[in-house]
């Protein structure tokens, strides 16, 4: 399995699961109020950190990954950055997400109060990388490097790498 986010797994299913109730219902990152996420009782010893010290920690608190995923896009590396850290609105909802014991062991249930009065509630299954979003990181983490054309055609390239003749091309040695 590929991951999707640059975060720790146990955060990727609630990180897509406040992606699309945000994408279903058109609200921002400030307009949440309270958020509840259910667990393990692992997920919330290990990966309950309300204020990181660091982006390290940041990427392995969910808290953190569950608000930066609000305010900015979670799948793009470069969101996870020292200004995500600093930011006052990523830190402040990130206070407000509380990881509680959940009965079903393997999905969480991602519960958003909006301050209109709103509430949406999404299991969240599974956020590892799925089929079709595979080039999607592909594009994010070569950039800095590829023009997007270039990539695309090296992602399609390496999509067939069994039919290449040789790998020369790579800059394989013989």
């Amino acid at each position: 399995m590929l991951k999707r986010d640059p975060c720790h797994a146990t955060a990727h299913a609630a990180v897509r699961a406040v992606r699309e109730l945000q994408a279903a219902h058109g609200f921002g990152g400030s307009d949440v109020e309270p958020i509840a996420i259910t667990g393990t009782e692992r997920m919330i010893e290990r990966h309950n950190i309300l204020e990181p010290a660091d982006l390290m920690l940041a990427q392995y608190g969910i808290p953190f990954c569950v608000a930066l995923a609000l305010h900015r896009e979670a799948r793009d590396p470069e969101s996870f950055d020292e200004t995500a850290l600093r930011d006052p609105q990523i830190r402040e909802l990130c206070r407000r997400v509380r990881l509680v014991p959940g009965e079903e062991h393997d999905r969480s249930i991602v519960t958003i109060e909006l301050a209109d009065g709103r509430r949406f509630e999404r299991h969240a299954e599974n956020g590892m990388l799925e089929p079709g979003e595979l080039e999607d990181k592909f594009l994010r983490l070569t950039r800095q490097t590829l023009s997007e054309p270039r990539a695309a055609v090296l992602f399609e390239r390496l999509q067939r790498l069994e039919d290449e003749k040789d790998l020369n091309w790579l800059g394989a040695q013989p």
